[in-house]
């Protein structure tokens, strides 16, 4: 999506204004009096992708419990759990550290879904390619609820962006190489609302894809590796 739209115009600026909020922040400090020039200049970049980092973890963490529990383990996520640097949970490769409060909040939000709407799981974190379309993805949930099969994305950022809905749009294309799809939505976890989570249902619409795939191919003339 990237290699057709560019980089979020929107999402640039507040990267901006962030990294340039927590350096001013930082100046004065003794670390700040320790750097040379150079790293004072890519300072707002670093606090940015630190922060950034920081929050992609925190979605790491969810996806990646949601997967156990929806596979039928057991995991007491409240406490204490094996966590990679990335946020996957692994009990050989990570390390125990207590699980932050809004990721308990978001996954009770997935599971207060599943039981609202006596959710049928038949997939977690599916691994989906097809030879067909230049894309591969992850499904983090392919579920039937009331006799339809639903293609379901958690998202636990601030909001919901089209190009998360045409995301699901192309998921769904390589899904139904295994499942007929008859719903996509997005399952919205905002730890602040006081209700869980929001179910988005996103309108199907292959001319949209067939559309980024023209655009994509037209962009980027060689995107075949150049070994097998």
């Amino acid at each position: 999506l990237d290699k057709v739209y560019g980089w979020n115009i929107g999402l640039v600026n507040w990267a901006i204004k962030d990294g340039h909020k927590r350096a001013v922040a930082f100046e004065g400090t003794a670390d700040w009096q320790d750097l040379d020039d150079k790293e004072k200049y890519d300072l707002p970049r670093k606090l940015n992708r630190g922060y950034v980092d920081s929050r992609a973890r925190i979605g790491t963490q969810v996806h990646s419990i949601a997967m156990y529990l929806g596979q039928g383990d057991e995991l007491d996520y409240t406490g204490r759990l094996p966590y990679t640097i990335d946020g996957n949970v692994d009990e050989i490769a990570g390390e125990y550290e207590k699980t932050p409060s809004e990721v308990i909040f978001r996954v009770d939000g997935i599971k207060d879904f599943w039981r609202d709407k006596n959710v049928e799981i038949l997939g977690c974190e599916v691994a989906m390619h097809s030879p067909t379309y230049p894309f591969s993805g992850t499904a983090d949930l392919i579920c039937r609820v009331d006799g339809e099969v639903w293609l379901i994305d958690y998202k636990t950022g601030s909001s919901i962006s089209k190009e998360n809905k045409i995301q699901q749009n192309c998921y769904a294309l390589l899904a139904e190489q295994f499942v007929e799809i008859d719903r996509i939505g997005i399952l919205h976890l905002k730890e602040w609302k006081t209700k869980t989570y929001s179910l988005i249902e996103v309108e199907r619409n292959e001319d949209i894809v067939s559309a980024l795939i023209t655009a994509f191919e037209y962009e980027n003339k060689n995107t075949m590796p150049k070994e097998k």
